[in-house]
């Protein structure tokens, strides 16, 4: 009869570093938006951003944070983040979601996110700037297939404004309002009925060579009159690409965690996002006419993003932080000592 260390604890261990092996090298980018409230201790050149979300020193694209990589940040680093404004603040809070894990940081840091704020126009409404943010993604190899996932919260008064919307996702370097963009964007848009938002993926129609939104939730819960957050959207996506003509795009709203594809995804087979999978090479948000329910600098907000990742497996995008492989193979090191001591 074999012993327990002789057959089970092998095959466990192996399972480990296959898992971690495998999935750090599907991440192709990832940025948990960690940081501090203090200028002395911020360091933007080991991934922690400067956050400060009533002044501009806090934006993505301040001379503090606009070179932000290394530490917990994945695939950014090359190119510089930029933006039309200094409205895209980061912030020590984050979105939390039971879809993924939470990313390890030391005990000094903070696990954030970035709030988006706006401002109202002369007549009270949504502001009618056009708010973009983006950054260009390290060299990779383009895989056939992607996978990319964000947690994203919409804040807006109870009057959203006409045409107010909030998007973030992956494309070209043209990723904004205008245009038929090359890309997918997910995030919030005011109803039809002007009372309300829904959460909506948004690319170019294969057929018409225009711009299609697919309305994932409607009426997103918790949207209310009240000056409160609604409740957080964790959404993942498989993209298929096909240079030919139509993507097939696999989508996952709020799933229950896992490490390969969940089931229950929602197929959508209308949109050419990408004409080739080369064509993919920025990250980027873009917000406008969203109305907003305070008064000044940070209750600006109209929404928030958190935990951006995209890579080569639906595992990847939910265990993206290189702290939880460093667990694994931390764990991985104390089987092996235990199986030789065991011997």
């Amino acid at each position: 009869m074999k012993s327990l260390h002789s057959s089970i604890i092998p095959a466990f261990v192996t399972s480990i570093v296959f898992g971690a092996v495998t999935s750090f090298g599907s991440i192709i980018a990832f940025d948990p938006f960690s940081g501090t409230t203090s200028s002395d201790d911020a360091e933007p050149s080991t991934g922690y951003y400067l956050s400060n979300v009533d002044g501009g020193t806090g934006s993505l694209d301040s001379t503090t944070n606009l070179n932000a990589s290394g530490g917990p940040i994945i695939g950014f680093g090359d190119h510089a983040w930029a933006s039309s404004t200094t409205t895209y603040r980061v912030q020590l809070g984050n979105l939390d979601s039971d879809s993924r894990l939470p990313a390890v940081l030391p005990e000094d840091r903070n696990d954030g996110g970035v709030r988006v704020l706006t401002f109202k126009g002369s007549t009270g409404g949504g502001s009618t700037a056009v708010r973009t943010l983006s950054r260009q993604l390290d060299p990779f190899t383009a895989p056939d297939t992607y996978y990319m996932s964000a947690v994203t919260n919409v804040f807006t008064d109870g009057n959203p404004g006409e045409g107010g919307y909030f998007y973030i996702g992956f494309g070209d370097d043209s990723v904004d309002s205008t245009g038929l963009f090359e890309g997918l964007q997910w995030g919030y848009r005011t109803n039809a009925t002007n009372d309300g938002v829904d959460f909506v993926l948004r690319g170019r129609n294969a057929a018409a060579d225009a711009i299609e939104e697919v309305v994932i939730l409607e009426n997103v819960p918790g949207f209310n009159l009240a000056n409160t957050a609604s409740e957080s959207q964790f959404l993942a996506l498989k993209v298929e690409v096909n240079p030919l003509g139509a993507d097939t795009i696999t989508y996952w709203l709020d799933p229950a965690y896992a490490t390969e594809d969940p089931s229950g995804g929602v197929e959508v087979t209308t949109l050419n996002a990408f004409s080739s999978a080369a064509a993919l090479t920025h990250f980027g948000a873009v917000t406008s006419l969203l109305r907003h329910s305070g008064g000044n600098s940070s209750t600006n907000r109209i929404g928030y993003f958190d935990s951006i990742a995209l890579g080569s497996t639906y595992e990847a995008v939910v265990i993206p932080e290189p702290r939880v492989y460093a667990l694994l193979l931390g764990l991985l090191a104390i089987g092996l000592t235990w199986l030789r001591r065991r011997r």
